[in-house]
């Protein structure tokens, strides 16, 4: 059995920025708790929304179908969607899919700021 963990914060960093750190594997069994996550974290009309992959061990395609969907519910509510250290096997399923490039990312400096500060 997979598991997921999200942890939801405002940011002190960026005033209406809204940051959900992901832990575990985001795959088929777990993607639909990211796009519950994300629409609560829209309810509150924030200006962008970051999520946080530096914890995420494992992500598949249903997991960024999931991640692609949370990017068009942002863009649909009128916020922003940034991922934040982005490594490992996200990075490479984002390199082998050619979808690097349909996500912002902050920079590393950006995200120890919102990690320190988050």
């Amino acid at each position: 059995m997979t598991t997921l963990t999200t942890e939801t914060a405002q940011s002190d960093a960026e005033p209406g920025q809204v940051v959900v750190r992901l832990a575990g594997e985001l795959d088929v069994s777990t993607a639909p708790l990211l796009g519950a996550v994300v629409q609560d974290a829209l309810g509150e009309a924030p200006k962008q929304v970051v999520i946080d992959v530096e914890s995420l061990t494992f992500c598949d395609s249903n997991g960024l179908e999931a991640l692609l969907d949370a990017r068009d519910a942002a863009a649909a509510a009128g916020a922003g969607f940034r991922l934040s250290h982005v490594h490992g096997t996200l990075q490479r399923v984002l390199d082998a899919t050619g979808l690097d490039a349909a996500f912002s990312k902050l920079t590393q400096d950006q995200g120890q700021r919102h990690r320190q500060q988050g």
